[in-house]
């Protein structure tokens, strides 16, 4: 994956997680985690496909 798609996801991934968990169709636990799963599908829905390994890509690429 080319270095603009990992900022981009991460960035989604980061403003889903951190600030608008409907935007990506995320519930999250009283203690703010949701599936790897419910992440997938919340990607999906707005429009981004990401697979599992770009996933762990980005986690794994990001210092946030």
């Amino acid at each position: 994956m080319d270095r603009a798609r990992t900022v981009c996801l991460s960035k989604l991934l980061s403003f889903g997680l951190r600030h608008d968990p409907e935007a990506l169709r995320l519930e999250l636990d009283p203690a703010g985690w949701t599936s790897i799963d419910a992440v997938l599908a919340g990607l999906a829905a707005h429009g981004d496909t990401v697979t599992r390994e770009e996933l762990e890509e980005v986690v794994r690429s990001s210092d946030k």
